[in-house]
Order: C-alpha cells, then sequence, then structure tokens
C-alpha cells in the first residue's frame, strides 16, 4: 500500500514521529561542526575532544541496554519518549554552565543517558504503525529525514556561532528541546487518548 494511502491516524502518528527524530538529531548535531573550537574555549584540547565524545558514547551504549531492558518490561514506550526528551532538554542546559572540560563530561553523561532512554522507545513506537510488509519504505523515509536532520542543525549551529555567540545557539537548542518535549506530550497524549484537564481530546 502506498504511503500516503495508510490509515489516517497511523499515518499521522508515523509523521509525528518521524518530525521528533528529526528534532532530536539537528539538536545532537548542533555541536558537530563546533566541538574542537568549543573545547578550546573551555580550557581542554584535542584530546578532551575526544574523551568527551567517547564518554557520551559509553554512556549511550551501556544505558541503551538498561533502558531497552526497563522500556520492555514496563512496554510504556509513549511515557519513556517524553521522560527521555524531558531529561534531553534539562541536559541540554547545562551547556549554559559549561566552563572546563569535567563539567563537559558531566554534560555529555547525561546527554548519554537520555539519548539511551530515547531510542529504543521511538523505534519500537514507530514500527508500531506500519506492517513487515513496509518495512523498507518506512524506515527508508525515517534514515532520509534522519540524515537531513543533521545536516540541518550542523549548518544551524555553525551559522549561529558564526554570526553571533554561544550564548545564542545553545538558547536555540535548548528551544528546540523544549518544543521537541511538547511534541512529545501531544503525541502521548493523541495516543493514549487522554484529553486536555479530563477535557479536550486531541484529534485527527
Amino acid at each position: 500500500m502506498p504511503y500516503f494511502q495508510q490509515n489516517k491516524n497511523n499515518l499521522f502518528i508515523t509523521n509525528i514521529l518521524i518530525l521528533i527524530n528529526v528534532i532530536i538529531i539537528a539538536d545532537g548535531a548542533f555541536m558537530t561542526p563546533l566541538w574542537s573550537d568549543f573545547v578550546l574555549k573551555i580550557g581542554g584540547n584535542i584530546q578532551t575532544a575526544g574523551q568527551a565524545v567517547l564518554i557520551f558514547s559509553m554512556a549511550i551504549g551501556i544505558f541503551t541496554w538498561i533502558a531497552g531492558w526497563i522500556e520492555h518490561h514496563y512496554q510504556n514506550d509513549e511515557w519513556f519518549m517524553c521522560f527521555s526528551a524531558l531529561w534531553i532538554f534539562i541536559a541540554y542546559l547545562g551547556y549554559f554552565f559549561v566552563h572546563t572540560p569535567s563539567q563537559l563530561y558531566l554534560v555529555e553523561i547525561a546527554l548519554g543517558i537520555g539519548g539511551a532512554f530515547q531510542s529504543p522507545a521511538i523505534c519500537a513506537l514507530y514500527q508500531r504503525y506500519f506492517t513487515q510488509q513496509q518495512s523498507s519504505l518506512f524506515w527508508a523515509i525515517w534514515n532520509g529525514f534522519y540524515n537531513i536532520g543533521m545536516g540541518i542543525g550542523a549548518m544551524l549551529a555553525a551559522f549561529l556561532v558564526a554570526h553571533f555567540n554561544y550564548t545564542l545557539m545553545f538558547t536555540v537548542l535548548s528551544i528546540t528541546a523544549g518544543l521537541n518535549l511538547l511534541i512529545n506530550i501531544f503525541l502521548m497524549m493523541k495516543i493514549k487518548n487522554i484529553g486536555f484537564f479530563g477535557v479536550w481530546k486531541i484529534k485527527t
């Protein structure tokens, strides 16, 4: 069945999940072109940059195993997506207070933990809304937007720092992370059919 001929509700949810993932990936790519420059500004060096990436990678790798087991046990992907979005939003605010390599390492650990809970939940939720026969098409769309989001985030961050400063860049990063949290809450309410204050329910 063609992509745009899917069940209306399923198509709406998959499109929202793709949007959420684009924001997540764009935010995650903000530091990509600026990493070495930012590390130098806080008194680090090229080795500091490598260690920070290693710490983030170890944190997200190890905690993904833990998060996957927890999420499998509780079977509540929507809630875990909101939890991880909130955690990542708070972690991004930590960049405003990074002045030393040690503080950077702490932020990277926090971001790794948040990303670990986000990844299994969003993938599990996404694949819930299409059939096995449709998986190649839907994952191709997902991965295409994943790479586009990465480029958008890197270019936006580079523009902000080149023409303004890191403070504005971190402000925009925090705003987009906050927007992502709100969209996650909206999606959870839509899927679980929860009304605002028990009255208004989200419909498509």
